[in-house]
């Protein structure tokens, strides 16, 4: 309630004033969630919905507190949507449950153990580093295009939107159902990871589309599930590659979009 009160001194630049502390009661500013993450802002949602739809920022360059980043920790079943333009510094992390982006998140690194996050249709999750140690992230929406995301072992990542650089070190799993999964960068499959492709009984197909380089590394898999056989590689990009397909010979092709 109070990083949503109103600052009767906002030309000194100071969001916290001595006189006034953090200043007027906007009841109607409250009920739509924090505005301000001070510090680490730990919250479990216990099985409950909720929305913080307020533009989040932090202390970050306040004169009183120049180097405080406000960070977000999302932990317990339930889920948290962010609607607001947010513009904390500090890291995001889902722990349990479901963080959903519906607006936009200028913020720092997004890291994931476990649950979702799930990144909607026409939002936006600009941070420089997304990293998934546990759990699924959906992204319908777009991250940002000089972005980095790295899928580790025990991660995964799907959904019908857009990446930056991808590397993929667990699971990718592109569309939600039968769907495209757009790579803006670079993407990298080292050793052990899993390029999961739905394939339906109209030989419809999940597809992964790079637009940069793909480093398939030796030992990466393309594991196709739903049918034994599909007539077309269901990855996109402009340079001569070689995978292997779980069950399959190890095959070579090639396609530009």
């Amino acid at each position: 309630m109070l990083t949503t009160a109103t600052d009767l001194i906002p030309e000194d630049g100071a969001r916290f004033d001595v006189i006034y502390g953090w200043g007027l009661l906007n009841a109607a500013k409250a009920v739509r969630g924090p505005a301000l993450f001070i510090s680490d802002f730990d919250v479990d949602t216990q099985g409950y919905d909720a929305t913080f739809s307020n533009d989040i920022g932090d202390l970050f360059g306040d004169p009183a507190y120049p180097a405080q980043r406000g960070s977000l920790v999302k932990r317990g079943a339930g889920t948290l949507t962010l609607s607001g333009i947010n513009r904390y510094t500090g890291t995001t992390t889902v722990e349990d449950g479901t963080l959903q982006i519906a607006g936009i998140n200028n913020t720092g690194d997004t890291i994931v153990n476990g649950g979702i996050l799930a990144v909607t249709e026409h939002a936006q999750l600009n941070s420089p580093r997304n990293t998934v140690n546990g759990g699924r992230v959906v992204v319908n929406g777009t991250l940002a295009a000089n972005s980095t995301t790295t899928v580790n072992l025990a991660g995964m990542l799907g959904g019908s939107g857009y990446v930056g650089d991808l590397v993929n070190q667990g699971t990718v799993a592109p569309g939600n159902s039968i769907g495209t999964l757009n790579v803006l960068g670079n993407y990298t499959a080292t050793s052990g990871s899993v390029l999961a492709i739905e394939v339906d009984n109209n030989n419809a197909y999940d597809i992964l589309k790079v637009s940069g380089t793909a480093t398939l590394d030796s030992g990466s898999v393309l594991e196709l599930q739903g049918v034994d056989s599909v007539r077309a590689l269901p990855i996109i990009f402009c340079r001569r590659q070689r995978l292997s397909i779980m069950g399959y010979e190890s095959i070579a092709h090639h396609y530009c979009s």
